[in-house]
């Protein structure tokens, strides 16, 4: 999935994640709470967001 893809599923200017991938600044508490979800377990994220090409449990 590209940066931009990504930053339009999750809700995410694809610029803050530019940001971020540069070092220019760091995601709020929110936004790290959420990255960190997305590693563990995409497919749930994506389940409990209601994204429709979500894989079932």
């Amino acid at each position: 999935m590209s940066q931009a893809a990504f930053a339009r599923r999750y809700g995410f200017t694809a610029s803050a994640m530019a940001d971020w991938e540069q070092g220019r600044r760091k995601p709020d508490p929110a936004a790290r709470t959420l990255l960190a979800m997305i590693q563990k377990d995409q497919q749930a994220v994506d389940r409990l967001l209601g994204h429709k090409d979500a894989a079932p449990p």
